[in-house]
């Protein structure tokens, strides 16, 4: 098995081209991961001045599929966060930074055996927020995240279902906390 390390480069992956980025100082290249272990997939968001970034990765941590997280800080990391539970295995990480930067939205899927749920933590002015599990889909899978500029209202658009039953379906999050899902498409469809 390959061993991967989430690694930034921090004017390419988080858009730093500004002048406020420029005045991060930060290397050409850092590792946000602990080194020596297996990140499978991983996604950054940054906010609009670019002084606020948040990375999030996959990475197996002996029994299960981590979802894992540092937020960047006017140039220094933070430490890392493990968002998702032991009980399952973490999986299609998305997240979204408001503007500037204060609150962000992660999302993934949490698969258990036949079950695949999402779930999701809220980061606000520095830390995660409690998990959480967006409606009661047990065949969601692909989710995509954003955040208004604010960062007080989310959007949440996923697919939920197999076969020919596949729909899709969204949430609206707002301050913390979820609204019921709503199906977008029509079962039957293969959304």
């Amino acid at each position: 098995m390959k061993i991967q390390a989430v690694l930034i480069s921090s004017a390419i992956a988080l858009g730093m081209a500004s002048p406020a980025a420029a005045a991060l100082s930060l290397d050409p290249e850092t590792t946000v991961s602990a080194p020596g272990q297996n990140v499978t997939s991983w996604e950054t968001a940054a906010s609009r001045d670019t002084s606020r970034a948040v990375a999030l990765w996959r990475r197996f941590d002996g029994s299960h599929e981590r979802i894992q997280a540092r937020n960047l800080e006017a140039g220094t990391w933070g430490p890392t966060a493990i968002l998702s539970p032991s009980t399952g295995d973490g999986g299609s990480p998305q997240v979204a930074m408001s503007a500037s930067g204060t609150t962000a939205v992660a999302v993934w899927k949490l698969e258990m055996g036949a079950t695949s749920i999402l779930q999701t933590r809220w980061f606000n002015n520095g830390s995660w927020g409690p998990l959480q599990q967006i409606g009661s889909d047990v065949a969601a899978a692909d989710p995509e995240v954003d955040i208004t500029d604010d960062g007080h209202t989310a959007l949440v658009v996923w697919r939920n279902g197999t076969g020919a039953d596949r729909v899709i379906r969204a949430a609206w999050g707002h301050d913390g906390a979820w609204d019921a899902p709503n199906s977008l498409t029509s079962a039957g469809t293969d959304s």
